[in-house]
């Protein structure tokens, strides 16, 4: 089953919400962890290092499809 908002318009489907659901927790636990090591890690090197981890993902998205 396809959740839609127009007709045709597929947003959701609802076995993608499940995955969602079980996310939900580590989600969870990741916004405690951060409140806790945030003001511990240096600004510019935790930005390079986002920054590197989305390029890199980005290209394998990229080939992978």
């Amino acid at each position: 089953m396809v959740l839609t908002v127009r007709e045709g318009v597929a947003l959701v489907a609802l076995d993608q919400l499940w995955h969602v659901v079980l996310l939900l927790p580590a989600l969870a636990l990741g916004a405690v962890l951060s409140r806790f090591v945030h003001h511990r890690l240096d600004g510019s090197l935790m930005r390079l290092m986002v920054l590197l981890f989305a390029i890199a993902f980005g290209v394998v998205l990229l080939f992978t499809g």
